[in-house]
């Protein structure tokens, strides 16, 4: 059984194909046999999706998907990413936030990969903090959403003894040269 890939879109009528691919936020079209090589094969890796999103070093991604074991479109995923998308990128206001995940977060999936206890630590988050966040998102608690997230890494930064890493990547910006709001938000800065 395959999935189809959740940027995938098919916008076909009767008399005229479009599918398109919005994994670079533009719409990409994209011919059958890459649909049926990528967008519903779950098998193979999709060549658009790795080249704008190299391994993950989200920690929300490494708690969920690799040591939880759910799936990459795991509900929380999925409204995770529609509010990076819809809210924090669309917003100046939150423009720091996406920055320091993209800095801060790569450093916390390595530790996070190293803790003898990771399992219950990521059952820890995933249910008492990443469930009512998502909660939060339902609810259109934005502000409150945004907070919790940000107490999170708060938390984890202060549990493995990066605050004086997290101090001197503030002082310097995030290490950003050219921030791109659509690209950021994932665990790591995107180059064009």
């Amino acid at each position: 059984m395959w999935r189809i890939c959740p940027y995938y879109r098919d916008d076909s009528t009767f008399l005229n194909t479009k599918n398109t691919c919005l994994v670079t936020g533009e719409e990409v079209k994209i011919t059958n046999n890459y649909y049926y090589d990528y967008c519903r094969n779950e098998g193979y890796k999709c060549p658009l999706y790795e080249k704008e999103f190299p391994k993950s070093n989200c920690f929300i991604t490494t708690i969920t998907c690799e040591i939880l074991n759910k799936d990459d479109n795991d509900h929380v995923m999925q409204k995770l990413r529609q509010f990076r998308n819809n809210i924090l990128q669309q917003n100046e206001y939150y423009y720091d936030i996406l920055k320091e995940y993209d800095v801060i977060g790569p450093i916390i999936t390595e530790k996070i990969l190293q803790d003898d206890n990771k399992e219950k630590l990521a059952q820890v988050i995933y249910n008492d903090i990443l469930l009512p966040l998502c909660k939060l998102i339902d609810d259109k608690e934005y502000e409150l959403a945004t907070e919790k997230y940000y107490v999170l890494t708060l938390l984890l930064i202060n549990y493995y003894n990066l605050k004086h890493n997290y101090n001197k990547i503030k002082v310097e910006d995030y290490n950003y040269q050219n921030f791109d709001a659509k690209k950021a938000g994932h665990g790591r800065i995107l180059k064009k």
